[in-house]
């Protein structure tokens, strides 16, 4: 049996941040999907952004336009 580590995201390299990233984009999606029909979305923008500075920072904005 395999032990993983957890792994600080600071340590992370460049091609597993945007892993992150893509993963988190993708669950956003899939939780607003889950609350309303894809037909009455008009506009569905996610952008997630990862900084590993001094401290770990997740920024997450959403643009969602529903009909009316």
């Amino acid at each position: 049996m395999n032990e993983q580590k957890k792994r600080d995201l600071k340590n992370l390299i460049l091609e597993e941040l945007e892993e992150v990233c893509i993963l988190a984009e993708n669950e956003i999606k899939k939780y607003i999907y889950s609350k309303v029909p894809k037909k009455e979305v008009n506009q569905l923008e996610s952008m997630v952004e990862l900084g590993s500075e001094e401290n770990t920072k997740l920024t997450i904005e959403i643009n969602l336009e529903v009909e009316s």
